[in-house]
């Protein structure tokens, strides 16, 4: 079932991509910390990642298949500039 994450890829991919399509990455910076942050409050405050992303789906089968994905996808934040070559 697809999700939010389901298309995830790693930092270096988004950049290769980047630069294929006739970009220069200028900044890049990892925010990661704060998403493993807030993905820690979500614990605390519905007692699993499941619990708030049922709550946000308001289906479990849902909330089980982005559970699924991010665990397998590793999900990151980051900010990422570029320009147009």
């Amino acid at each position: 079932m697809p999700c939010c994450f389901s298309q995830a890829t790693d930092l270096q991919s988004i950049e290769g991509m980047i630069s294929a399509a006739g970009f220069t990455v200028c900044t890049v910076e990892d925010h990661t910390r704060h998403l493993n942050q807030t993905a820690a409050e979500f614990v605390f405050a519905y007692g699993s990642l499941h619990g708030f992303w049922q709550a946000v789906t308001g289906d479990s089968v849902l909330a089980a298949a982005a559970c699924a994905a991010a665990q397998y996808t590793r999900p990151g934040l980051f900010l990422l500039i570029a320009r147009k070559n």
